[in-house]
């Protein structure tokens, strides 16, 4: 099998290049510069994996370490490092990178290139992607074979270590080709394989139709053979698209409260007044979500369903995740930019184009961009 490419040193990353290096396949990390480049080369070219969860229902945690030796390389003109092909590439950044890691991969990817795709946000990054990347004519042209993934591992790097990744909590990734012609996941041609052969997009554009959505590229084939990743492909398209409502419902609940209140996710009911708010959330992004979703049904009766199911898989990633601090927290206490804009910001997108009012969702977008821009200050903590 060809080389793969993985983008993104963060946990996801190297739990990637982790367990797909051990299942004997051909990984090559790309690190952000020469300067990262250089801290892996003196790492001497070493990921660090350690599991802290169980690997049977019954007994103890295991507590393991592994090491495991893969390339690594930039994507700079300028380095002789840089790649002659791209022909499978896994795209591990946070959310807000995704853009202009495939602008800088472009130049570098063959024709049919496989992509795998593994953000938080997976609805809006998609958007996002699609407008600046997949609809331009070149792009097209290049046919592309793009997948995504719904990731719900728990993972973290060890500050102490460099490259060394902790994985916390043993989750699985729901892989769905999709059809990236169409401009969002929640367009009903995504469910049947594109532009229907052609037909215009609605900006009058014409696309190639994915001829078989429902097939498996060789990079998903490969992630799901790999041991330790617990992928999958999709039975379906709507139950992809379930899974990929039902984080963001998870996130765009759980993140913005921990990061506002400082806390553990579970901590959020331990108060009467944050369990209050948590319900009072859970209950309106639960309803945003449901009233744009092509898998939820069309009648009221369907729609209020959906959004009890979305709900309800919001308290169970909380109870799953009781002790875990989330990303946005770490990140507004790391003073770094958070993926308020995928998570939040993507609810209330949903919800300006459904006509439904937000104005918790709304009042927290707010309050987490002010911690951000506040943290940004050199001299707010001084």
């Amino acid at each position: 099998m060809a080389v793969i490419h993985i983008v993104g040193a963060g946990a996801l990353g190297l739990l990637k290049a982790h367990y797909l290096t051990k299942s004997n396949y051909k990984v090559v990390l790309i690190l952000k510069d020469s300067t990262s480049l250089k801290r892996f080369v003196d790492n001497k070219n070493t990921i660090k994996l350690t599991t802290l969860h169980r690997q049977k229902k019954e007994g103890p945690a295991a507590v393991e370490t592994f090491q495991n030796q893969v390339s690594g390389i930039t994507l700079s003109p300028s380095d002789a490092s840089t790649p002659v092909s791209i022909s499978k590439l896994v795209v591990a950044t946070k959310a807000g990178e995704v853009s202009d890691v495939l602008e800088r991969a472009l130049p570098f990817m063959t024709p049919g290139c496989q992509i795998l795709l593994v953000q938080n946000g997976i609805s809006a990054v998609y958007r996002r992607v699609h407008a600046s990347f997949l609809a331009r004519s070149e792009i097209r042209e290049l046919g592309i074979q793009l997948n995504l993934a719904v990731v719900t591992h728990g993972a973290y790097i060890d500050p102490n270590t460099s490259y060394h990744v902790v994985h916390s909590g043993m989750g699985s990734l729901c892989i769905q080709r999709v059809d990236p012609s169409c401009p969002t996941l929640e367009d009903p041609r995504q469910e049947q394989g594109g532009e229907g052969g052609g037909e215009e997009d609605g900006e009058g554009r014409k696309g190639t139709k994915c001829d078989d959505c429902s097939s498996s590229t060789a990079l998903a084939q490969a992630v799901v053979a790999a041991e330790g990743l617990g992928a999958r492909m999709s039975s379906s398209y709507r139950e992809f698209l379930f899974a990929a409502e039902a984080k963001l419902a998870g996130n765009a609940v759980i993140n913005p409260l921990t990061a506002i209140f400082n806390c553990r996710n579970g901590d959020l009911l331990r108060t009467p007044s944050a369990t209050l708010l948590f319900h009072s959330l859970a209950s309106e992004v639960a309803t945003i979500i449901a009233a744009a979703s092509t898998a939820a049904g069309e009648t009221p009766v369907e729609k209020e369903a959906y959004a009890q199911s979305l709900s309800a898989s919001v308290f169970k990633i909380l109870e799953i995740t009781a002790a875990n601090r989330t990303s946005m927290l770490q990140d507004i206490l790391a003073r770094r930019k958070t993926e308020i804009d995928f998570l939040t910001g993507h609810v209330l997108t949903l919800a300006k184009e459904k006509g439904v009012k937000a104005p918790i969702s709304q009042q927290l977008f707010d309050f987490v961009k002010a911690k951000e821009e506040l943290g940004a200050l050199d001299d707010i903590y001084q």
